[in-house]
């Protein structure tokens, strides 16, 4: 379950990211539109455009590494 690291990760990422978790079953259209396949999913957007996505879950330094690599990227 990717929920604890999920949680301390938008703690640490706080000042830096918002992390936001879509429930893609009670939203599927929303879930749809952006190329939610799998689940668990994360996309990572910067001015408006999409800069990463990736499926499947992670552990705590794996998701942490993620997150920089995205605020990296423009």
């Amino acid at each position: 379950m990717m929920a604890p690291a999920y949680e301390k990760a938008a703690s640490a990422f706080a000042d830096r990211a918002r992390l936001f978790k879509l429930d893609s079953d009670q939203n599927q259209a929303a879930a749809a539109g952006l190329g939610i396949r799998g689940v668990p999913t994360l996309i990572a957007w910067r001015n408006g455009k999409q800069v990463a996505h990736e499926a499947g879950a992670q552990t705590g330094s794996t998701l942490s590494r993620w997150i920089e690599t995205a605020l990296s990227k423009s």
